[in-house]
């Protein structure tokens, strides 16, 4: 099914020989005004209300000139035109599909402007709704230049075809004022709430990592590939030694989840020669605030340990987020769990850049092009655990967050 424009118009032709070409065009105008109004695209609002097409001939009815079938329990829709539908038959269909796509303040002030109770229409309503909206669009004159020729236009074919006095219904003030915000104003449709994971709703600090602080006993920062050099600083740092001159490795509790892990001149070692770390620059530049980043860091899951450990019970599964150089990264760690009652203890860490659209840095979320407000590298100082995993993509910058959505 297609919903652009030529495919619609085409569709109302074939279901309303009546109409003249003209009529058909305004009849596209005025789908375009509603789709307009709710502020999104003429093919979103017709695959969303009409997703089996606009409307289709049902000449077997002689007691209608047309009829809205709704599809289930929302406003999706298709119009059926009867042998004598006109352009009044399109307007007054067309509108009882949109009054049930009202929504929030919108729909409140319909359901009190006809005075419906518990947001349960009768017939009755239904029809004083469709024909207040026909007599309403026939003495209405728009001031907007933008939206004066559909209406108009609109006024003139329905005024045209007009069925008389048995058809007119007294418009009161509070009807005219819910047809004024209907039609000229407005009216977004309410977003359904979205329910997040509970990835999605974690979120880790991100820490600023400077590699310069990574240095030798001169003060110099040192060449991160020297693995030597390297592991010289971090066993000082994490596994400094005593006055005995015993290296002790430094206890921290990770905030997260309360797990008390120690460093070890093991594991540390190790974890300077893996693959990860031998190729990867800001694995390396990692290790400068590496004892923040498991602080800050996230739980994510327990891996029980197999046959080739039987010390162990299993590991600690973490995620913490970094900026490092300007550019945001997400740190997985691993956490030895032991089975004797000793400290848990750092195992590895990897590390993989978050991408990022640049859009995102200005203001722009990849699923809404509207927001204005100007977000830069600093402004993300949150990522939500869904990122930091790669489950998902970062969809938008929200109050310093990068969230999926």
């Amino acid at each position: 099914m297609l919903y652009d424009e030529l495919s619609v118009l085409k569709q109302i032709k074939d279901a309303f020989p009546k109409l003249s070409q003209a009529e058909c065009e305004t009849a596209v105008l005025l789908l375009k005004e509603f789709a307009s109004n709710q502020n999104i695209t003429f093919d979103e609002y017709v695959q969303k209300n009409y997703p089996n097409g606009i409307a289709e001939r049902d000449e077997s009815t002689n007691q209608y000139c047309g009829y809205i079938k709704f599809l289930g329990n929302d406003a999706a829709a298709i119009i059926k035109a009867g042998a004598d539908a006109d352009f009044s038959t399109f307007f007054h269909e067309t509108v009882h599909s949109f009054r049930k796509q009202l929504t929030g303040d919108l729909k409140t002030k319909a359901e009190r402007a006809f005075n419906v109770d518990g947001s349960k229409w009768t017939v009755e309503q239904e029809e004083a709704f469709a024909l207040g909206a026909e007599q309403f669009i026939m003495t209405r004159i728009e001031r907007d230049a933008d939206k004066r020729e559909v209406f108009v236009k609109c006024s003139n074919y329905v005024q045209g075809v007009y069925n008389g006095l048995g058809d007119i219904i007294e418009l009161t003030p509070e009807m005219e004022a819910f047809y004024e915000d209907m039609f000229f104003e407005k009216n977004p449709v309410a977003e359904e709430p979205v329910e997040l994971t509970e990835d999605e709703k974690r979120f880790a600090n991100v820490v600023k990592i400077d590699p310069s602080v990574i240095t030798n006993e001169n003060d110099e920062p040192i060449d991160l590939t020297d693995t030597r050099e390297l592991t010289k600083w971090l066993l000082d740092t994490y596994v400094p030694k005593n006055e005995n001159g015993q290296r002790i490795g430094i206890e921290l509790e990770i905030a997260d989840d309360g797990t008390i892990q120690k460093f070890s001149r093991t594991g540390l070692e190790a974890s300077t020669k893996r693959r990860n770390s031998v190729k990867s620059e800001s694995q390396r530049q990692a290790y400068a605030k590496l004892d923040t980043l498991l602080k800050e860091s996230l739980f994510d899951e327990f891996i029980k340990a197999d046959k080739r450990h039987p010390r162990l019970l299993g590991q600690n599964v973490y995620y913490s987020a970094a900026e490092i150089n300007e550019k945001i990264y997400s740190v997985k760690f691993k956490v030895d769990i032991p089975r004797e009652n000793k400290k848990a203890s750092y195992k590895d860490h990897k590390v993989s850049e978050i991408e990022i659209a640049p859009s995102l840095y200005a203001g722009l979320s990849t699923s809404n092009a509207r927001s204005v407000s100007y977000q830069n590298q600093d402004a993300i100082t949150k990522i939500s655990l869904a990122v930091l995993k790669e489950s998902v993509k970062p969809s938008k910058i929200e109050n310093g967050i990068l969230l999926t959505r």
